[in-house]
């Protein structure tokens, strides 16, 4: 099984605290990985940049966004514990917990306003802007990033080639328009 995307992961990581105890960031990781039966490949699968597991990398973004929704909060750092509203959400836990299940909460959307400026409308709300597309709302920030940046790559890799060769069509119109300004 391949390692899920972290909104796949976000009630998985949630249920984990539904003990109302402090839990370190490792020990969830750990027991979520066997709750969903990830391989030790699965989880030992590094980055792109090397610097973290996909796994570890996609259960802090977890943490990070119920964080900022409220659902969760850091004792301490590495740290997390339930919240009220944490408990209320896994009283009646919705089939998953998504970017936009978390819309819901003012504190999401100011978190969300302050990381995309250009996202929220005069009145602090998101608008519908905001919305993220369905192809990059399951890839975490750091993934978006990598995906941005190759298809920036792609693009320019792209017009390089067409600035270099130009079209038929462009010579017979340069050619066209050459011949009826000697005439």
């Amino acid at each position: 099984m391949a390692v899920p995307d972290f909104q796949s992961l976000t009630l998985p990581v949630l249920k984990e605290f539904a003990d109302g105890l402090e839990h370190a960031t490792k020990e969830i990781r750990e027991r979520v990985a066997r709750q969903l039966g990830l391989s030790s490949e699965d989880i030992a699968e590094i980055l792109p940049s090397g610097g973290q597991t996909r796994f570890a990398n996609r259960v802090a973004w977890a943490h990070v966004y119920m964080k900022q929704a409220g659902l969760l909060e850091s004792v301490r750092r590495g740290v997390y514990r339930i919240t009220p509203r944490g408990r209320e959400v896994l009283a009646a836990p919705p089939p998953q917990i998504n970017l936009h299940f978390l819309e819901r909460y003012p504190e999401y959307l100011e978190f969300r306003a302050r990381q995309y400026p250009t996202a929220a409308n005069v009145e602090g709300t998101a608008s519908a802007e905001s919305h993220e597309k369905p192809e990059t709302s399951i890839l975490t920030p750091d993934e978006q990033i990598r995906a941005g940046y190759q298809l920036l790559s792609l693009l320019v890799r792209r017009y390089s080639t067409l600035r270099c060769q130009p079209s038929n069509d462009l010579a017979d119109s340069s050619e066209t328009r050459t011949r009826s300004i000697r005439q």
